[in-house]
């Protein structure tokens, strides 16, 4: 799934999305709660300058652990989505947004590529992304940065997909 700078805007979708976002929300309670939920293979490192007090994995961490997930063969699905900025010196500014937005104490991961940013969405359905890529867009508006390019790809329906997304050099993209 490709999705570009302000697609899918109106008061109408938001409030749609912010539905679905809670759905999701609950959703992922439902199955983080269930019995046999093994808890996350990698977990986003602590001790950066950002406020969160995460930190951005660097591109070979970020793919190691996405590699764990899939080398474990666990049945969980995940998302992987990547976020392009315009100009690669804009990533610092858009891990900001990213690291606000992600739940990385759920096991979310996000790290940098050449270029771009990536995140890992743990235990999320196709269906429940869209609210964290809206979520991201509408803080990077905010923010004054300009429309993003983003590559979405959900395991294990797309695996192949997962492996061009983690192999692809952002910087020629």
């Amino acid at each position: 799934m490709e999705l570009h700078g302000d697609e899918g805007g109106g008061a109408r979708a938001v409030a749609r999305k912010d539905e679905e976002q809670q759905g999701g929300r609950r959703a992922r309670a439902r199955r983080s709660s269930a019995k046999g939920v093994r808890p996350p293979l990698v977990t986003q490192p602590r001790g950066g300058m950002h406020e969160t007090g995460y930190e951005l994995l660097d591109a070979h961490a970020f793919r190691n652990a996405v590699c764990a997930y899939l080398a474990e063969g666990r049945d969980e699905e995940f998302t992987v989505v990547v976020l392009k900025p315009d100009c690669p010196t804009r990533t610092v500014r858009l891990a900001e947004v990213v690291l606000n937005t992600v739940r990385a104490s759920s096991g979310d991961l996000a790290g940098k590529l050449e270029g771009a940013l990536a995140v890992f969405l743990r235990m999320s359905r196709p269906a429940e992304v869209l609210p964290f890529v809206e979520r991201v867009t509408r803080a990077w508006r905010q923010m004054g940065g300009p429309p993003l390019t983003i590559e979405i790809a959900c395991h294990p329906v797309e695996e192949y997909r997962v492996a061009d997304l983690l192999s692809a050099d952002w910087l020629d993209n």
